[in-house]
């Protein structure tokens, strides 16, 4: 049960996978989370133990305290390593396991291992799963993405059972500014009860600190929970964009954006004063019920009051359902314009089309300035009108009051008491309008945001992947046919196209524009998934194997040559952060960029833009080259690496490809190119045209009988130079 991994928790894992009978994929397991250094945190620990199939918690307690249900369990030790005590023996002993060490169980006394350890431990067990033949007959339908928001939610009921809790004793404590006012004009005054007022004072004070230590608690917990839902739902949602099947993207990045920037509204609901004033609203009733004990028939106008706010507040969702919708649509086609035009802003500007972009986002501004405008009207209306109905009922109530009084059925301290609580009743009836909007708006985004979450991704139960032990760089397809999401009937990509590379070989795949060779490339890291046929890489099924481990494998290069803001080293090492200095001035060397880093002054700190403008575009390709290299990777997968390179860093890049190559058995090459001159490198042409095989074979004979389909010509045979003839000296001129 040898560990391989420096990672103590990492490695914690995979030891009680296997104790539990489950095999983890380590590397789909730490896929995307935010390592500190290449290791687990405790607190991401949870998160690859959920990937893993494991429910995972992490307590503070003594062993002895242990349950052996429980058992086993991770212990945290001082000094940052990890030990699994497996069982719990009779005579008081514990059997336990290291995983950084790789050896058996060991049995120690169960005092020994306390004093290694720091007072925390993970229990982590197999997440209870239906076995399909109990699936019979139910809906086969995902019901997990329906809950990444209200599952989320529930996770923190307790602090929003607090919150409940204090706006129940505050709407309690409110009761006291009016029984105060209501006892000093009936009874102190009257009677000019001094030590009475005092009293009642003193009182009235004690209760509006209580109401401010509540409202102050209140808030405190709202954030807190915001703060948490916050980041767990912030990481859940980017660590789903990144995860995202590629097929299944949005067509749009600005769009995707404005969809994924929608969730600030959705947090905003949850964690401002929102939530107080939904928990406020039923109390509404408690306040008449206390209005009607007081005048009796003068809570009639704020019961009124109350239907009429009620029946304002829902008639004004249709209407604004719809302007959100509009702003929503109109502010995604916005947005995206948006990006579009800094994304391709060097474009527009060679192809002056200035004019024809700022007219469109003249008219996307004009039609959501518009959609918003409709949706400010509908709610400042509501609002308006919310709050002269509380306005009116204070009228109302003094009105009704007055004859009350007049027939002694009520008091002057009474009436005033009844104005009071009316007010305050009254005043989560006001918020309803904003409320409203709020809902649609947060709902509109949920809708939005639930779009992205539940779309497919790549990773799946890495409990379910096969490990590449021993990695075979080949390649095969069969019978392949695949198109891209949205394509027209009858356009597929890709047609019944079957092709193997065998390890240590050298394919170069020609073919005109269109004819099918990017889209072959990415079937085989993965990047896409065939509708009708299978690839195999390493005699597997990629479906088999989790995308991350597979392309830990694959050193791929599209034609593309995106780099990412930061560092020249950062780029390099983006897939492998721990990577040491060799490593990355290996990938360097055979990236032709060696000689360029170290006479650079900054060397691997070089600051690099947003996209990788700051450097040439020979350069960009060179550092994606460098960065697929990092690990050595057996299988190299090349679409047009040397497009933008000129002729002398082409040659380079040759020779070091080569080398590259050479420098182990078994390392193959496929790689799409127009260039001649690439093909010394491969050992094999294949041709492709309208997604199909239409030439393959040694390069030799392929090269010479090259079909004019393949949309590159042999270079031509050079012209002769031939020799001008000696100038003459003119014969002087007869005199």
């Amino acid at each position: 049960m040898r560990s391989a991994y420096p990672d103590p928790l990492l490695g914690a894992l995979v030891c009680l996978g296997r104790l539990h009978g489950k095999t983890v994929n380590a590397e789909s397991a730490v896929a995307g989370l935010p390592l500190e250094d290449g290791w687990l945190t405790p607190e991401l620990f949870v998160r690859a133990a959920e990937r893993a199939g494991f429910r995972a918690e992490i307590v503070r307690c003594r062993l002895n305290e242990l349950h052996a249900g429980l058992l086993p369990a991770i212990v945290l030790t001082e000094d940052g390593f990890t030990l699994i005590v497996v069982r719990r023996n009779p005579d008081g002993t514990v059997e336990v396991l290291y995983p950084e060490t790789g050896g058996g169980v060991e049995t120690m006394e169960i005092g020994e291992v306390q004093r290694f350890s720091s007072g925390f431990v993970i229990l982590a067990k197999p997440a209870y799963e239906i076995e399909d033949r109990a699936r019979m007959g139910a809906s086969t339908e995902n019901a997990e993405p329906r809950s990444w928001f209200w599952g989320t939610l529930w996770s923190y009921r307790s602090f929003y059972g607090r919150v409940a809790l204090a706006t129940v004793f505050l709407n309690l404590l409110a009761l006291a500014g009016s029984l105060f006012v209501m006892n000093v004009y009936d009874r102190v005054v009257p009677n000019h009860a001094q030590e009475t007022l005092f009293v009642l004072a003193i009182g009235a004070l004690i209760a509006h600190c209580f109401e401010f230590g509540l409202k102050s608690l209140r808030t405190y917990f709202v954030d807190r929970a915001g703060h948490r839902i916050d980041l767990k739902l912030g990481a859940r949602l980017f660590e789903k964009i990144l995860g995202m099947k590629y097929a299944h993207r949005p067509p749009s990045a600005g769009t995707l954006a404005s969809q994924a920037r929608s969730y600030e509204s959705l947090r905003e609901f949850f964690t401002s004063a929102t939530v107080a004033a939904l928990v406020d609203l039923p109390f509404v009733f408690v306040f008449a019920g206390f209005v009607y004990l007081l005048g009796g028939i003068v809570a009639l106008p704020m019961a009124v009051g109350v239907l009429l706010a009620l029946i304002v507040g829902f008639s004004m969702q249709f209407p604004l359902k719809r302007a959100v919708e509009s702003s929503y649509q109109a502010s995604n086609q916005r947005h995206a314009l948006f990006v579009e035009s800094i994304s391709a802003l060097e474009t527009i500007k060679a192809a002056r089309a200035e004019s024809a972009l700022q007219s469109r986002m003249e008219r996307c501004v004009e039609v959501s300035s518009e959609a918003d405008g409709k949706s400010r009207w509908y709610s400042q209306t509501a609002l308006n009108v919310t709050a002269f109905l509380q306005q009116a009922v204070s009228v109302a109530i003094i009105v009704t009051a007055f004859y009350q009084i007049v027939d002694e059925k009520m008091t002057m301290g009474a009436m005033i008491a009844c104005v009071i609580l009316s007010g305050r009743g009254m005043a989560p009836m006001a918020m309803l309008a904003s409320l409203v909007t709020r809902l649609q708006q947060s709902w509109r985004s949920f809708k939005g945001l639930n779009q992205i979450m539940t779309a497919p991704t790549e990773r799946l139960d890495p409990t379910r992947r096969v490990a590449l032990s021993e990695f075979e760089a080949s390649v095969s397809l069969h019978e392949v046919t695949f198109a891209y999401p949205n394509a027209p009937l009858g356009t597929a990509a890709l047609r019944a196209l079957s092709l193997s590379v065998a390890p240590g070989e050298k394919v170069a795949v020609l073919g005109r524009v269109g004819s099918g060779k990017t889209s072959m490339l990415r079937l085989i890291p993965g990047l896409y998934q065939v509708e009708q046929g299978r690839v195999d890489v390493s005699g597997l099924d990629i479906r088999q194997v989790d995308p991350v481990e597979l392309r830990r494998h694959i050193g791929f290069v599209t034609q593309d040559n995106a780099l990412l803001y930061g560092t020249l080293r950062s780029n390099i090492t983006a897939g492998n952060p721990w990577a040491d200095e060799v490593k990355i001035w290996r990938a360097l060397r055979h990236a032709g960029l060696e000689d360029f880093v170290r006479s650079h002054p900054e060397g691997l700190d070089l600051k690099i833009s947003e996209g990788g403008r700051s450097l040439s575009g020979g350069q960009r390709q060179g550092v994606c080259i460098a960065r697929a290299l990092l690990d050595e990777p057996e299988l190299l997968v090349f679409d047009e690496p040397t497009s933008s390179m000129d002729g002398l860093s082409e040659k380079a890049f040759i020779e070091n490809i080569r080398a590259y190559l050479n420098e182990k058995p078994g390392r193959a090459l496929v790689m799409a190119t127009h260039k001649m001159s690439l093909l010394e490198i491969a050992d094999r042409v294949v041709v492709l045209d309208e997604g199909r095989v239409v030439a393959d074979g040694p390069k030799e004979l392929v090269v010479r009988n090259l079909p004019r389909k393949a949309g590159i010509a042999p270079a031509p045979a050079p012209t002769p130079v031939r020799r001008a003839a000696p100038l003459r000296r003119p014969a002087p001129a007869a005199a």
